[in-house]
């Protein structure tokens, strides 16, 4: 609803204007919730105080704000003139406090690399199976990977290269972290990786890989990237599945 009264009020001022002529203009709003403004609702929904409204930052007249502004701003555009703007809002991050303690050292058994995985696949898979391998981890908290990936599915192509068909991004995976003793109280874990091979997939030599982040001893308690992937197996067949879009995000991590 905030964002049909700020369509609506956008294009009235535009019409008015007849900077356009006749023809009606489209109003599209292309929103990000981000750390300066999260969430933004009406006069009216902010009463309730349910997820959003709690999460609308600047009190029950954040809307009335933007309206006013984008006013302004849409004006400037439409009489060709530079906008003009107070001192932005001062930079208040290095006063948070984070009560979670930082990771202290991720630990993998001597012989045994990070990254390594510690199970060995069948040779043959069919589409609409669950394949989960398990690795040698490190603590994600690391690097949280936003720009990136906790894992790959790759297919051989050409014999000797691999292409990426899948990431942690894509609904046919799951990624879980777990310490081996459980609460976050092991420096010692693993991550299982799971593909639930889809109905389309193609038939072909895959595996499956895990990258992470360490901060172990051995790299002077400074974190490092580390890669590991499965043994290869084959995918055959096909089944008449229907499975899901690959949107969205499955990561879930235990501690």
């Amino acid at each position: 609803m905030a964002g049909r009264r700020l369509r609506k009020a956008l294009k009235n001022q535009i019409v008015a204007s007849k900077i356009m002529g006749d023809q009606e203009p489209i109003i599209t709003i292309a929103g990000l919730s981000n750390s300066y403004m999260h969430y933004l609702t009406t006069y009216e929904e902010y009463q309730g105080q349910r997820y959003e409204a709690a999460s609308t930052l600047y009190g029950p007249h954040q809307l009335s704000a933007f309206l006013q502004e984008f006013d302004r701003i849409t004006g400037d555009m439409i009489d060709n003139k530079v906008s003009t703007t107070g001192l932005p809002p001062p930079d208040l991050s290095k006063d948070q406090a984070s009560f979670l303690p930082g990771v202290i050292a991720d630990f993998a058994p001597i012989g045994t690399d990070f990254g390594a995985c510690l199970t060995k696949p069948a040779k043959n898979y069919k589409a609409g199976v669950a394949v989960t391998m398990k690795f040698q981890s490190a603590n994600p908290r690391n690097n949280r990977r936003l720009q990136s990936t906790y894992l790959t599915i790759d297919r051989q192509v050409d014999g000797t290269n691999w292409t990426t068909i899948a990431t942690d991004a894509d609904w046919e995976t799951k990624f879980r972290w777990k310490d081996t003793i459980g609460h976050g109280l092991s420096a010692e874990s693993h991550a299982y990786i799971e593909w639930k091979i889809p109905g389309d997939a193609l038939a072909g030599v895959y595996r499956i890989c895990h990258q992470g982040d360490r901060k172990s001893l051995t790299s002077g308690f400074k974190v490092k990237p580390f890669k590991g992937c499965s043994d290869t197996f084959m995918v055959t067949g096909s089944t008449d599945l229907i499975y899901p879009g690959r949107h969205g995000n499955r990561v879930d991590i235990l501690v």
